[in-house]
């Protein structure tokens, strides 16, 4: 498979929230050393859509469809539906995770130098809520009106 490589601008973040996007391509990174050892590592890349700049951000998952891992939370949540347990046996072709939109929040954080990270926290089925529910601001039977 041809690679596109485009160069994409560090100095300016995806800004926080949630945003529309649509998956640019899911990478296997081989065995990566990690704090935990070696891994099985894959990488899964998104273009945002909107606003008046494009950006692509991307996020490290070990190759595992563990209960517990991150790469199973994520498909979950993006997909709507768990991982069935045929799929946990036999896998899942990732590839047919490109082309896919979707909804990524953005998180940044700040390292301790200074510089700011933006981290893919979630990923959720396209079309999904944006917003939490306002809260419920019904007031108790026994307030006092002004």
């Amino acid at each position: 498979m041809t690679r596109l490589v485009v160069n994409v601008s560090t100095s300016e973040k995806a800004p926080e929230g949630r945003h529309e996007a649509v998956c640019l391509d899911v990478e296997d990174l081989g065995q990566v050393e990690t704090a935990y050892g070696t891994k099985a590592m894959i990488s899964i890349s998104w273009q945002l859509n909107g606003g008046e700049r494009l950006f692509v951000v991307r996020r490290r998952y070990t190759r595992s469809l563990h209960a517990r891992a991150m790469l199973r939370k994520t498909l979950d949540s993006w997909r709507g539906v768990p991982v069935s347990p045929e799929e946990e046996r036999d896998g899942i072709d990732l590839m047919q995770l490109v082309g896919k939109t979707c909804q990524v929040e953005i998180k940044h954080a700040i390292k301790t130098d200074g510089d700011v990270w933006a981290n893919v926290e979630g990923v959720f089925p396209p079309g999904a809520p944006t917003t939490t529910p306002p809260p419920d601001i019904t007031p108790p039977v026994d307030a006092v009106p002004f």
